[in-house]
């Protein structure tokens, strides 16, 4: 596989009007791709050099080399490839932790965020409950350290009036 990158060597006034060229070398130092003049032309700022379309290089990476047939002028590092959409990628610490944040702090309903959500879905599915049978129905977070849910309800357990508290 490989991948087209730009290619500029910026070599000074001193150096101007070369036939510049380049060649493409792999990680190893062999050669990936030979001596060419194709496309190199130098720009308004004297002694820079550009590959006017770009050059392939592998997508593991390797080095332009920018000089003549027989003399190296400088030599550039390509590093692999960039993802693209539908790469594998996997998060740094950080990144999943700043995502995580910006997930659970997303409004989900009203003034309540994603993560009050889930809180309170954790109490009503796996936190103790009091008041079965009675008028008044609460459900503890698991840490049993507040009420998440208190539920005022009829004769026929209908809900009549609910608060609930979703916070950290």
């Amino acid at each position: 596989m490989t991948q087209t990158v730009s290619a500029i060597a910026v070599l000074g006034p001193g150096l101007t009007g070369l036939a510049l060229g380049y060649r493409v070398l792999n990680l190893d130092a062999t050669v990936y791709s030979a001596f060419t003049v194709v496309d190199v032309a130098e720009t308004a700022v004297l002694g820079t050099y550009r590959v006017e379309n770009g050059v392939i290089v592998p997508d593991a990476g390797g080095y332009i080399v920018f000089g003549t047939a027989l003399v190296d002028y400088a030599e550039a590092p390509v590093d692999e490839a960039p993802a693209t959409a539908g790469d594998a990628m996997t998060l740094e610490a950080a990144e999943r932790t700043t995502t995580a944040a910006v997930f659970l702090t997303q409004l989900l309903e009203g003034a309540h965020t994603v993560g009050d959500g889930l809180r309170i879905m954790l109490a009503a599915l796996a936190g103790k409950s009091t008041g079965g049978g009675t008028f008044t129905n609460r459900f503890r977070d698991v840490a049993d350290g507040k009420n998440r849910i208190d539920a005022t309800v009829d004769a026929n357990g209908d809900r009549l009036a609910i608060t609930i508290d979703g916070t950290p």
